[in-house]
């Protein structure tokens, strides 16, 4: 139990010594094997934004529909379907 204290006390002044003074700021120390990237922000507080506002309904105003336009979607999906039909036919 004793050694087990000794090798921590160890452990910790040997980190220490790997350290130099810079003054003022801040020194990261961390592990030189870790793939992992370390990103620093500033600290600061955040202001209330309306990203996480309650969901709602769309309201869309009503147009009126142009009878030639809705007329040549109708054609163009019938002659889709057509086309799918005939190549799930062969």
């Amino acid at each position: 139990m004793k050694w087990m204290t000794l090798l921590a006390l160890a452990l910790v002044a040997a980190a220490a010594q790997g350290q130099e003074a810079t003054g003022f700021g801040t020194a990261i120390i961390g592990e030189q094997e870790a793939a992992i990237g370390l990103f620093i922000t500033p600290w600061g507080e955040d202001e209330a934004s309306n990203i996480d506002r309650p969901p709602r309904l769309f309201e869309v105003p009503l147009e009126p529909l142009d009878p030639a336009a809705f007329g040549n979607q109708v054609r163009a999906w019938q002659r889709i379907g057509d086309a799918r039909r005939s190549r799930l036919s062969r």
